[in-house]
């Protein structure tokens, strides 16, 4: 549903990971016109539960219904314990 409204994205509950460093939740995002897939993973700190995301451009070749397979960056996210 990316593209629908500007400089936003949809988040869904990871069914299929496909390692311990896939994110909790994926999903894709259309940020200033550009295509990204997005990771999230949820966080608690003293303050409660959050959402730690990552971003990571999609590639303009890849073919249209692969949004299932979200790459993670894994470097981009410290935080992650595993």
């Amino acid at each position: 549903m990316p593209g629908r409204y500007p400089n936003s994205g949809i988040l869904s509950r990871n069914k299929k990971p496909q390692s311990d460093k896939s994110g909790e939740y994926t999903g894709s995002a259309e940020i200033d016109g550009v295509d990204y897939w997005m990771s999230a993973w949820v966080r608690e700190s003293e303050h409660g539960k959050y959402f730690k995301i990552s971003f990571q451009k999609k590639d303009p070749q890849a073919a249209a219904g692969e949004e299932s397979q979200v790459p993670v960056n894994e470097e981009q996210d410290p935080d992650v314990p595993f």
